[in-house]
């Protein structure tokens, strides 16, 4: 839970204060709670969705293929791992 404060902290920092560092921190805390978060859980499909939404936003302003590419990979998880999805 800890690790998603965090996250939308940074996330929030990076929208006001354009500080890229910011957005980078906060993907990386979002790989690493999803990482850390079984498939069975109902936090994994919104820690999903909250990283494709941090990377879209970063290629918004960056311009980085690499990222919009990475959000659409973690948005096409997040249905499958969504519980009123998944049967």
């Amino acid at each position: 839970m800890h690790a998603d404060y965090v996250a939308n902290c940074l996330f929030c920092l990076f929208e006001i204060l354009d500080r890229s560092n910011d957005i980078d921190l906060g993907i990386e805390v979002w790989q690493q709670a999803i990482r850390l978060t079984p498939d069975d859980q109902p936090q994994k499909s919104a820690r999903l969705n909250n990283l494709g939404i941090s990377l879209e936003s970063r290629f918004g302003r960056l311009g980085n293929l690499a990222d919009i590419n990475k959000a659409i990979v973690a948005q096409q998880q997040v249905l499958p791992s969504h519980p009123r999805w998944s049967s």
